[in-house]
């Protein structure tokens, strides 16, 4: 039976600092990604049809970014030590923690928000908000898809794939402008979201 070291204070708080900066740092790439990309729809599309359907499918896409990047990195580093450390590696379970997930990606979805409220708004009033909100809401569902393939391997993408497109779902009716799509459907979740996200840092205080 393999035993497995447990991270050091030391060992804990660069993780924690480590995915603090990646989390800023994908966040910001990926607000500064989605707005070429959706200009060159802009283009094709036009403007009405790439906000309303377009933009949410990529922006999707990018915002989980950070989580997909951290899983990749830790993972990897798990690995490494399996190899080197045969009789004791080090094993970072946290990370398949769909609460965990779920966390890191309303995380990456909140810091992506106001990054494109403040760059590219310019504002945070009326709707914009609490669009910091909305966008954090879907990442975190994304999230939890992540989890699933974290855990679950190819198996978790079936599970995946249905949550990735719930994401888009509630981010395009968002982006529809139609008031009682965001007050019966966006708000609702975006309710359940921060509860969600309450209970959780309430249990790990």
């Amino acid at each position: 039976m393999v035993r497995y070291r447990k991270l050091t204070r030391r060992g804990k708080a660069l993780i924690y600092l480590s995915c603090t900066i990646l989390l800023l740092i994908s966040a910001y790439l990926s607000s500064h990604l989605a707005g070429p990309i959706n200009s060159f729809f802009v283009g094709i599309l036009g403007k009405d049809v790439s906000t309303k359907f377009e933009a949410p499918f990529v922006e999707e896409l990018l915002k989980p970014l950070g989580l997909v990047i951290l899983a990749a990195v830790l993972l990897q580093a798990e690995k490494r030590s399996r190899a080197k450390n045969r009789g004791r590696p080090i094993r970072i379970d946290w990370l398949k923690s769909m609460k965990v997930d779920y966390a890191i990606g309303y995380a990456s979805g909140f810091i992506f928000g106001v990054l494109e409220s403040w760059l590219i708004y310019g504002t945070f009033s009326g709707l914009r908000s609490v669009t910091p909100f909305l966008h954090a809401t879907t990442t975190g569902i994304v999230g939890v898809g992540i989890y699933y393939v974290l855990t679950g391997g190819n198996r978790g993408i079936v599970k995946l794939i249905p949550l990735y497109f719930l994401a888009v779902l509630l981010h395009s009716a968002w982006n529809s402008g139609s008031g009682i799509l965001r007050v019966f459907f966006d708000l609702p979740a975006i309710i359940i979201g921060i509860v969600a996200l309450s209970r959780l840092l309430v249990k790990h205080q």
